[in-house]
């Protein structure tokens, strides 16, 4: 959401916008997946994985 609203304040939305929210979605699925390897957690915020 926040480089949509980022590119909305700079210009207009284009196909580089929605790569770039993309992009930032599976670095953020990607460290949350790092940090249950790294803890060997089994659960996240009260739920089993």
């Amino acid at each position: 959401m926040f480089v949509f609203l980022s590119a909305k304040l700079h210009g207009k939305i284009n196909e580089s916008t929605y790569r770039a929210a993309a992009l930032v979605e599976l670095l953020h699925t990607a460290t949350l997946v790092h940090d249950d390897v790294v803890d060997e957690s089994l659960e996240r915020r009260g739920f089993f994985l």
